[in-house]
């Protein structure tokens, strides 16, 4: 059996930490698939369900998840997991969902890529105004906040080599990105793509994209994103789990008055309602994704670095079409939301490649 999860990442712990629901591990997979063995060995009305849902237009394409990592299993563990009776409580269409998601995964890679070259004009307009007064200058660094500091020092963890990439002046490039950080802006300018892109995601997700993007730029600032240019293609239902808990129990600790005789709480407190109970739900959908970026590199073809390696430049202008195969991370409260929204709103929680499909590099679904 292959593993169809990989060592995290930093960025990948973090949105782990954020999320309502854990990722959804091979033991979760099969143990869903197993729940779905035993219900098609003991009914044959379900066993024709089943085959019902293969046999037709169904929110499962079969033919897609047979190609992950223990992609049986996966088939099995969707059905049991998509017959869940709360989604059914709530509503929830799976062949909708997946409509809905190609929409919301292409305007969300738009308002990314508008967001990330946006970083270009913005280092550019710094680098611009480096003649400024001293006073001016001290300005500046003054708005620099701590939270813009930490996510200073994150992004040069994340990049690296940021100094042997681009010496003093990738420093001087962090230090102008990192200087005024999108929360402010989002709060500053409530109409930006950086708010746009704020209100699609969760949180922890957008602080993880503001410190990956202005990493980025540093890594590939011989290229320029096309706006626009993220076409979704195709979109597949990947998993689908949901479930209940408690959300009105007091998580502080009591004090103990030693004094009162002992009670039983048990006693005390009324059985839960199921209306009282919170409902979460957490799909992974299977898309690939098309972007043009455009090179602002020299005409070299390829050079060689101090370890004889080989990298390759384009010409400057040239168009280059890139091509991804991504697992989007979608949460949302079907019941008990703490913002108190009534219907479901749901948040793209993370977005990162489809290891679980070994030949996603050279094939789209």
């Amino acid at each position: 059996m292959l593993a169809t999860r990989r060592a995290a990442s930093q960025a990948i712990a973090t949105a782990q930490r954020g999320m309502l629901m854990q990722p959804q591990t091979t033991w979760d997979i099969l143990g869903s698939a197993f729940k779905a063995c035993w219900k098609l060995i003991g009914s044959q009305t379900e066993r024709d369900a089943f085959l019902a849902v293969m046999n037709t237009n169904s929110p499962i394409n079969a033919q897609v998840i047979g190609q992950a990592d223990i992609g049986f299993w996966r088939i099995l563990a969707l059905y049991n997991d998509i017959n869940n009776p709360l989604f059914e409580q709530h509503s929830i269409d799976f062949e909708e969902f997946t409509e809905g998601t190609k929409l919301a995964l292409d305007r969300f890679h738009d308002v990314q890529m508008c967001v990330q070259e946006g970083l270009h004009d913005m280092v550019a307009s710094n680098n611009d105004s480096d003649n400024k007064s001293d006073e001016s200058k001290s300005k500046d660094e003054d708005a620099v906040n701590d939270e813009g500091k930490i996510m200073m020092k994150e992004a040069a963890i994340e990049a690296g080599l940021v100094a042997a990439l681009g010496g003093d002046s990738a420093v001087i490039d962090l230090e102008n990105i990192m200087a005024k950080t999108w929360s402010k802006e989002a709060e500053d300018h409530p109409e930006s793509a950086v708010a746009e892109l704020k209100d699609m995601v969760t949180p922890e997700f957008f602080k993880i994209l503001e410190v990956s993007s202005k990493t980025n730029y540093l890594l590939e600032k011989r290229f320029n994103y096309t706006a626009d240019s993220g076409e979704v293609q195709n979109v597949a239902l990947l998993s689908a789990r949901a479930m209940e808990f408690q959300t009105k129990e007091d998580e502080k600790e009591k004090e103990i008055d030693y004094s009162q005789p002992m009670k039983d709480p048990s006693l005390e407190n009324p059985p839960v309602e199921e209306e009282d109970l919170a409902v979460v739900a957490q799909v992974e959908v299977l898309y690939d994704v098309e972007q043009i970026i455009t090179s602002t590199g020299p005409t070299i073809e390829d050079t060689s670095t101090e370890d004889d390696a080989s990298v390759m430049k384009f010409p400057a202008g040239k168009v280059i079409p890139r091509k991804s195969v991504l697992v989007g991370v979608f949460e949302g409260w079907l019941q008990g939301d703490p913002n108190g929204n009534k219907t479901v709103r749901w948040k793209l929680a993370f977005s990162r490649p489809a290891w679980e499909f070994p030949f996603s590099s050279q094939n789209s679904i």
